[in-house]
């Protein structure tokens, strides 16, 4: 079988060598310079290998959607039922449910052609490209069903061959820290060059690719720019678009499959791409099938073949010319005003079919099931069959494409390139996201110097005495631990970077496993760099041992420590689902970590039956190798030697001994081997075997964090089924996108007048010279220059331009959605906006942004009860206001549906439906904004939205929409047109005209070529606006200030804004004048019901925060069982306390991280709209978690309280007070927690720098509360730290009604021994001693060797600590205090750091 690029060959291509000679003869004029034509055309042509073609046949392909149980949306009372049967797996039978998509469709593409794919948003043309490239999670392909690439097997395809065959999907998902020119530089790397090239060119090729596709895509501008995302500024949207496709376009694959890859774009931009990707296919033999809405005329030629699913059943399939053929032969005719695509997707919506059939007609199919039946007895399909049929059977499984597929590739598998390839380009793409990020290290360095200052303080030049045993031990504790805990945030790195990282292991880039090596690899330099900050100064600060051996075993066992800990997080957030729940896994095991550590319970106080733990435990290994480190071989003097005093001066040193315990009877000196081994089981011998442990236990992590890495994937994503809530009957279509309704769009359209009611009032908006400018590292950038027009009732305004010309920066100006960096003047009926203009207007954004946990009805409904005052819209009217809404945009079969994440339940039509609906409900007073309302949709759906404009304008409204693609019959939709260019400048307003001939007039006078009969207004202006005017030097944007049609325009601007500025018009009442429109208490309730319903309905965080609540809790309870109150016991139970803290640490990373999600929704949009305060929003993100903190905090209590045996400190009516107020201050604690996380989140936008944040702040409050350092010992200058933290009154209250007024019992290793005099006993040798300093002897009776106990009542031990155990009540109420002050700073902290406030008084200028 010939090439379809050999000129000999037999296949129907003869636009190939057309297209490939155009590209040499596009540009034939001797001044002309080199244009992106002329480089994608060298580039393809230098990459084509025409012995590597690959076609497609497919055969009764059918494709069914599976979903494991209920279609119900999952609560916090469903919950455990789907954990008992995930944990019980074939126990219980797991209920899986199959949904017919794609039904017996039939195809075949030979190399080098281009399908189009047609159908309505929920038609199955997402479910068909992922089906034909291999991306079937969630999906089930009938048995029967027959795919073939060229002799490859279907499966081969997708296992072998998988980089070959790419599915674009609508999304836009990069690197956020790296430029453009590296992600397209990452991307060319993965495809390599033909094994023909010479090393030369395998070095220079990944820039050679990348140069071409920032010129193709006119990336240029952009190229040194971040990409960004969400939280980081980078660039736009469009270029974010056209940054997707240059990434997939360099993959070169052999079979491309494009789903709405055009949506964002202008049609100039999308006419260019599919133009471009007409010349890839044609230079490389590969085949492309793409899915697109509102598809031109011209765009539709450059495809070969046509694929038309109605339903998910196929009703045409064949070249595009003889579709129109087809159905006109079935009754139908194509309007005049009607593009081929319009006619063949208006032949999919029911509600169209009847204005389309001819009047003779008389057996028209009417629904899918009769055009698919007509499709099965047609000619073309019976023509078709025989084309596979034999196409197959010319391609048997050994076929030479096989081999020839291989010429391209350096390696067995389905990646193009060998690991070590692989790895070289992973490791320099995270070098320079490192070299970006270079300030977030330098910071997170400091932040540790900082912290390591601060605990080198207090713990400063420690004596090298006995008394200081105890807190160098404590000191080595807390070091190792925060060198544990110190990345923990990589969880979060992670799970931001995952999505990423799938999508390249779906386009066969590299293996998930060789990121996550050069991820470990290019960290080394951040974690050695944070590290040394802390180490170094913490170790030389406290005077721990001194000399070069001590602090490098030191530093190297602390390093190691941190990397295995750090190797953990990186385990766990590979084998868990959510960030969520990685939080319970990672606390939990943190939290057993530090109690089997070895310090707080020693290992003769650990459970026989729960001891094995320490072996797992890396803080074992590293606690019992720094302390060896530090006290092995050193002996050190006491300062206190009991008894002492006047009647002991002549005593010998063997009637003496040191007060520390383990210390020898007649020594005054302790031996830090035998202090070590006696108190905390540590043997000097193994220090060298604990790295080797250590170093063993990194090995394990990081080879199960690899495996993970590469062969856990992510959740199957539900894809577009609807979900409903449980209760709610669930409708018969809810497929995909289920778009059947049985009432009539346009008699809805009709009824609009009846049923919005518009103000009385309808004023208009004025601007004049608006620009607008953003911050880009130290320079400025020009989004929009000097920007004038007005927009009035009864007019709907387009604004277009091409991709990237700043279209939403001007909507965002005039809606008072930015305020920096903007200058000129926007007059609202000649006045300045007031406060209340934000939510007077609708603005629906081009990002669709909801709840995920609402239903479309329940977000309508929020938005219509806040939307609009109290007093006019009641509950009643805003429900009837929103069912008309969801009628008239036809929104009935999934009205009650779950809007579910992006990806998951609604689909983007639906979404943008929704969109749109959000603003209709509220009930516009006169301006109504739409950045791209017809995105996403189909030509039907996008004309009946913009039919309800025009309707709305009718009514009152002054509209202004950017509109990318519209139809030449959707421009007469239009009055007027406001046209940006590339470069931000305004280059026309003014009105469009009857088939836009006032504006194809002015262009054409201004020197832009004639514009054809058959020409689409809006392609031509966009595509003759690209280039200067031939008969003229100047550019459009200048010809545009120069002439009279501007001047005109802006006379009578001047003439509006006089006149409005002089009459008033606006009688604007006081509640208008408002900035909310409801009040402050409607706000606050409705708010917390619809978070308390998210909550409910987000079982994961809610389960996540029981089980890491519990979990560590019951560790605690467990491993302290009825602990003594000896003082080990007393030491214990204090630590206890810290233990419990530490749940602190994991749980309000994921209040923060549920907190930030509703931070980015009401940032979004809720804000922008004022549909509430930011003070309610914060107020009632406390109020909801309030009912989970406190129901959480219940079983902590029941698991700590009793399993350790507090109770038994007291009796009757004292021990119920007790437990009453522990209870009130374990509550209290989780009450803080929550307030706290809420404060830190509402400072900090950035969830994971917030989360480190409350990490750092929260250490620092446990280390000043008096357990890691007791006041008395402080330094002087810390005593302020002991006042102001929360815990010092916590911990206060907690251990006074934990364990006061109880006396002590010493354990014998606690004694302190000593020898009486001859012949006297015990007790009398000991009597003054203890008269002044209290104690007793465990053997008064005795004559020869005393045991005696420090303490008689544990009140002498709380002493020790600064507490006083009549305070208890009052440390109570200071704690709430505290969480008052958090609530304080939360309100006050989100004024200065959410959304900046429109001031009146600004009048827009800089």
């Amino acid at each position: 079988m010939g090439s379809c690029l050999s000129p000999s060959s037999s296949l129907p291509r003869p636009r190939v060598w057309w297209s490939l000679g155009a590209l040499s003869t596009m540009h034939t004029g001797v001044n002309d310079s080199p244009s992106p034509e002329d480089d994608l055309g060298h580039w393809l042509q230098s990459t084509s290998d025409p012995s590597a073609t690959l076609g497609l046949a497919f055969s009764k392909l059918s494709v069914s959607g599976v979903t494991n149980g209920s279609r119900y949306q999952q609560t916090f009372a469903t919950y455990p039922i789907s954990f008992l049967r995930w944990i019980t797996g074939g126990l219980l039978k797991k209920e899986t449910i199959s949904t017919p998509i794609l039904t017996g469709l039939d195809g075949l593409l030979h190399p080098g052609e281009m399908c189009l794919v047609l159908g309505r948003p929920g038609s199955g043309c997402s479910t068909f490209l992922k089906t034909i490239s291999g991306n079937r999670a969630g999906l089930l392909v009938d048995p029967a069903t027959k795919v073939q690439y060229a002799g490859i097997s279907d499966d081969s395809m997708h296992s072998r061959y998988r980089s070959e065959s790419l599915y674009c999907a609508d999304e836009d998902i990069h690197f956020p820290d790296l430029n453009v020119t590296h992600t397209l530089e990452f991307a060319a790397r993965a495809k390599p060059v033909s094994p023909q090239a010479t090393p030369e060119d395998h070095k220079s090729y990944p820039s050679k690719a990348a140069a071409t596709m920032l010129t193709s895509f006119f990336l240029e501008k952009c190229a040194q720019t971040k990409v960004g995302n969400e939280v980081k500024r980078g660039i736009s949207g469009g270029e974010k678009k056209r940054v997707s496709l240059a990434e997939v376009m360099s993959s070169r694959a052999r079979i491309q499959c494009w789903d709405s890859s055009t949506s964002g774009l202008d049609s100039a931009t999308s006419t260019r791409f599919i133009q471009n990707l007409r010349r890839a296919t044609d230079a490389h033999g590969s085949v492309a099938l793409a899915a697109l809405y509102q598809v031109s005329r011209d765009t539709c030629n450059t495809f070969d073949k046509v694929l038309l699913l109605f339903e998910g059943r196929q009703i045409f399939f064949g070249p595009t010319q003889e579709a129109l053929l087809y159905f006109e032969r079935l009754g139908f005719v194509c309007p005049r005003n009607f593009t081929v695509p319009d006619f063949l997707t208006a032949l999919t919506h029911p509600l169209e079919l009847h204005t389309l059939c001819k009047k003779d007609a008389k057996n028209c199919p009417r629904t899918s099931v009769e055009f698919a039946e007509a499709w099965e007895h047609s000619v073309e399909k019976q023509a078709l069959m025989l084309n596979i049929d034999k196409y197959m059977r010319d391609h048997s499984s050994t076929n030479i494409s096989v081999r020839e597929l291989n010429l391209d590739r350096l390696s067995e598998g389905p990646y193009s390139i060998s690991l070590l390839a692989q790895l070289h380009m992973c490791l320099q793409r995270a070098m320079q996201r490192f070299q970006t990020n270079i300030g977030a290290s330098i910071s997170m360095a400091v932040g540790n110097l900082i912290l390591a200052l601060i605990i080198g303080s207090v713990f400063y030049n420690l004596p090298s005495n006995a008394e200081t045993l105890l807190r160098r031990s404590i000191l080595l504790f807390y070091i190792i631990t925060i060198n544990a805990f110190l990345f923990s945030a990589e969880v979060a790195m992670l799970w931001e970077h995952r999505p990423i990282i799938e999508k390249h292991r779906r386009f066969a880039f590299h293996h998930p496993m060789i990121e996550a090596a050069s991820s470990m690899l290019c960290d080394l330099p951040n974690k050695i760099l944070a590290s040394l900050a802390f180490n170094i100064p913490i170790y030389f600060m406290s005077n721990l041992r001194r000399s070069a051996s001590a602090f490098f075993t030191f530093y190297i066992i602390s390093f190691v420590c941190l990397l295995t800990l750090s190797m953990f997080f990186r385990m766990a957030g590979s084998f868990s689902r959510s960030i969520v729940q990685t939080i319970v896994p990672v606390g939990v095991y943190l939290s057993v970590c530090v109690i089997y550590s070895g310090f707080i319970l020693p290992v003769s106080s650990m459970l026989s039956w729960l001891s094995w733990i320490r072996f797992v435990n890396p803080l074992y290994f590293a606690l019992e190798s720094v302390m060896i480190n530090e006290f092995d071989g050193r002996a050190y003097p006491c300062q206190k030697l009991i008894p002492s005093g006047a009647s002991y001066s002549n005593s010998d040193r063997f009637q003496k001994a040191c007060s520390v315990a383990s210390a020898e009877p007649g020594s005054h000196e302790v031996d830090g081997t035998v202090y070590i081994r006696h108190l905390y089981g540590f043997r000097h011998d193994c220090l060298w075997r604990n790295l080797g442990i250590l170093l063993a236990m990194l090995f394990i992590f990081c080879v199960i964090h690899l495996l993970a890495s590469e062969y856990i994937k992510p959740p199957v994503p539900r894809g577009t089924v609807l979900e409903f809530r449980q209760g709610v009957r669930k409708t018969k279509s809810d497929l995909e996108a289920s778009n059947k309704n049985s009432a009539s769009f346009n008699t809805a359209v009709h009824k609009a007048n009846e049923r919005i009611a518009l103000e009385d009032v309808c004023p208009t908006l004025q601007w004049k010279d608006i620009s607008y400018f953003v911050k880009i590292n130290k320079s400025e950038k020009k989004i929009i220059s000097e920007i004038s027009g007005y927009i009035r009732k009864g007019e709907v305004t387009a604004l277009m331009g091409a991709t990237g010309s700043g279209k939403t920066s001007l909507l965002n100006a005039l809606a008072h959605r930015t305020h920096e960096g903007l200058s000129g003047e926007i007059l609202y009926e000649g006045q300045v906006p007031s406060t209340s203009f934000q939510r007077l207007i609708g603005y629906a954004q081009q990002e669709d942004v909801h709840l995920h946990t609402a239903t479309v009805r329940e977000a309508l409904i929020f938005s219509a009860q806040l939307r609009r005052p109290s007093h006019s819209v009641t509950s009643v009217t805003a429900i009837e206001v929103v069912e008309e809404v969801i009628e008239m945009l036809e929104m009935d079969s999934y009205a009650d549906a779950v809007v579910g994440h992006l990806g998951e339940g609604l689909n983007l039509g639906q979404r943008r439906r929704l969109t749109i609906a959000v603003e209709l409900v509220a009930q516009p007073s006169g301006i109504l904004f739409l950045d791209e309302p017809t995105s996403n949709l189909d030509s039907q759906t996008a004309w009946s939205i913009c039919m309800l404009l025009r309707k709305l304008a009718a009514n009152g409204l002054a509209i202004l929409c950017t509109i990318h693609q519209p139809s030449s019959s959707l421009i007469n939709l239009f009055d007027k047109l406001l046209l940006l260019g590339r470069d931000g400048h305004q280059l026309y307003f003014g009105d469009f005209g009857q088939d836009a001939n006032i504006m194809i007039e002015y262009f054409e006078e201004a020197g832009a070529r004639a514009c054809r009969s058959n020409e689409n207004p809006a392609e031509w202006m966009l595509e003759v606006t690209e280039k200067v005017p031939e008969t003229r030097a100047t550019s459009w944007g200048e010809r545009w200030r120069t002439s009279r049609q501007r001047n005109d325009s802006m006379r009578m601007l001047e003439h509006r804004m006089e006149k409005a500025a002089a009459d008033k018009v606006l009688d604007v009442p006081q509640e208008a004048e408002s900035e909310f429109a409801a009040s402050f208490t409607t706000q606050y309730t409705l708010l917390v019901k619809r978070t308390s319903q998210e909550f409910w309905r987000s079982p994961s965080y809610i389960w996540s925060k029981f089980g890491l609540c519990i979990g560590i809790a019951l560790f605690v309870g467990v491993s302290l069982w009825m602990s003594p109150l000896s003082l080990q016991g007393l030491q214990s139970q204090l630590f206890s306390l810290f233990l419990i803290f530490t749940i602190g640490n994991s749980g309000m990373k994921q209040i923060i991280y549920s907190f930030s999600h509703r931070r980015i929704l009401f940032e979004a949009r809720e804000s922008h709209s004022k549909i509430y305060s930011r003070s309610v929003f914060v107020l009632a993100s406390i109020t909801a978690e309030l009912p989970w903190q406190t129901l959480t905090a219940v079983p902590v209590f029941f698991l700590w309280y009793f399993p350790t045996g507090i109770f038994r400190t007291a009796e009757g009516g004292e021990r119920a007070e007790r437990g009453a107020l522990l209870f009130l201050l374990l509550w209290a604690f989780f009450v803080f927690m929550g307030t706290f996380a809420v404060m830190v989140g509402s400072a900090i936008k950035s969830a994971p720098v917030a989360a480190n944040i409350a990490v750092v702040l929260y250490q620092l409050m446990l280390l000043f509360c008096g357990v890691l350092a007791a006041p008395a010992i402080l330094p002087r200058f810390w005593i302020w730290m002991y006042r102001i933290s929360p815990l010092t009154y916590l911990v206060s209250g907690m251990m006074s009604a934990s364990i006061a007024d109880v006396s002590v019992t010493c354990q014998a290793s606690e004694t302190v021994n000593f020898t009486s005099p001859p012949n006297m006993s015990c007790g009398k040798y000991i009597e003054p001693y203890v008269r002044d300093h209290g104690g007793y002897l465990l053997n008064p009776e005795e004559v020869d060797r005393c045991s005696f106990c420090p303490w008689t009542t544990t009140n002498s031990y709380l002493s020790t600590v600064g507490i006083e155990s009549v305070h208890k009540w009052r440390d109570f109420g200071i704690f709430l205090v505290f969480v008052l002050v958090n609530i304080f700073f939360a309100l006050v902290l989100y004024e200065f750091t959410g959304p900046k406030k429109h001031r009146k008084d600004k009048k827009n200028h800089e």
